[in-house]
């Protein structure tokens, strides 16, 4: 039996790139990946592996195709564009610079890439005739539970998903109402027995307001809120506006006509495109609800500057809208409870960060996983949104 000796590979001394595959048709942020090749040499082999998979795929060989490679399927060869990145020496430096930019440029989560990088085989798949050998080496062998679940391992443990698994889980948002402090909102929910919608609006103005949701009265019973009238019949929003038009929640046959405002429509959807509203706010509306409600935008002012909405202002702060309304407040008009702090200044959200630093998610990820940025999540500091300090 002859053995054959394979001639050893330095993959330190060679020199890689790292390179960006994106198209201008595309809303996705492409793929990232690393090579010894030049870039148009790199992006034929993709298009050959393209070929060899989707040839495969229709004979029945492989079960899938890669993301990337569906991709320059789709796009074509005309419309996809291959950029340099980064390069260095060495595949272990190659593999980290991977996993940086894949990061950076957010390729795993809204792009083609399948992994978080730096598995140490850079863009490789197996050719037909390489994998047609591998198929006829496997055949006849038997396969343990051991077998597989060794496999798996290796698996986890190339792809980082080990390291993942191990990771604390994420901590549940925490809120105060009347002075008490909750470690959920589920909590808070279960503790004042309403809704979501309303508790929401209750952790926004920091109090129990009892008409956050008013009672409603079905069929002579009186229900606390709207969530409990659903829970306890069994109804959905539509079932109760058909009881205010028709007095039975369902609508009943030969019905072809909404009065609202003495003026009859034929449908809901006629209601929606007259008032430019929902097909619930129609169904509000036809019930005897008001309809001379103003649903323009409002303008806001907040730390001395004007805009024409709430939403323009959240987007101009990178706040969320609870935050938002807590600004508007007045009295608490800057202040609110911290979730992280990085050296002196606290935030609450990665947006913040990025605004109160001007550095990227990426290092908000990295700087969380190494401890650089400490949780602060049950201890209920106040910050201003403003300067990040604490008051």
């Amino acid at each position: 039996m002859s053995s054959t000796t394979r001639e050893f590979i330095d993959l330190e001394s060679k020199e890689y790139l790292v390179y960006h595959i994106t198209s201008p048709l595309s809303k996705s942020n492409g793929y990232v990946g690393i090579t010894k090749l030049s870039l148009n040499e790199r992006l034929k082999k993709h298009f050959q592996h393209m070929a060899e998979d989707f040839k495969s795929l229709e004979l029945g060989k492989i079960h899938r195709v890669r993301t990337v490679l569906k991709a320059l399927k789709k796009y074509t060869a005309d419309n996809i564009q291959i950029t340099e990145l980064d390069s260095c020496l060495g595949l272990s430096k190659a593999c980290a610079l991977e996993v940086k930019y894949i990061a950076e440029l957010d390729t795993f989560k809204h792009g083609w890439n399948e992994t978080i990088g730096g598995e140490g085989q850079p863009s490789y798949t197996p050719d037909s005739k390489t994998r047609n050998k591998i198929s006829v080496a496997n055949s006849g062998k038997v396969r343990t539970a051991e077998m597989v679940e060794a496999n798996r391992e290796r698996s986890r443990i190339r792809s980082g998903l080990d390291d993942f698994n191990k990771t604390t889980p994420k901590v549940t948002k925490p809120c105060v109402i009347d002075g008490n402090k909750f470690s959920s909102i589920l909590e808070a929910k279960q503790f004042y027995g309403v809704d979501h919608y309303a508790i929401q609006k209750m952790i926004v103005v920091g109090v129990s307001t009892p008409n956050i949701d008013s009672q409603v009265t079905v069929y002579g019973i009186v229900y606390k809120n709207k969530a409990e009238l659903y829970k306890s019949l069994g109804w959905s929003k539509q079932n109760y506006y058909n009881y205010l038009m028709f007095g039975s929640p369902y609508k009943p046959k030969g019905v072809s006509q909404y009065v609202v405002d003495g003026k009859s429509y034929s449908s809901l959807q006629e209601i929606a495109k007259e008032f430019g509203c929902s097909l619930t706010g129609a169904m509000y509306k036809a019930s005897g609800g008001v309809t001379t409600k103003d649903s323009s935008p409002k303008q806001v002012t907040l730390f001395g500057k004007s805009y024409n909405s709430k939403k323009d202002a959240c987007d101009d702060l990178v706040i969320s809208k609870s935050t938002l309304e807590l600004l508007l407040l007045g009295k608490e008009a800057n202040r609110t409870y911290a979730k992280y702090r990085y050296n002196d200044l606290y935030f609450s959200s990665e947006a913040s960060f990025k605004r109160l630093t001007n550095l990227s998610s990426w290092y908000f990820r990295e700087y969380l996983k190494s401890g650089a940025i400490v949780d602060l999540s049950n201890q209920y500091i106040k910050y201003d949104i403003e300067t990040g300090k604490a008051l």
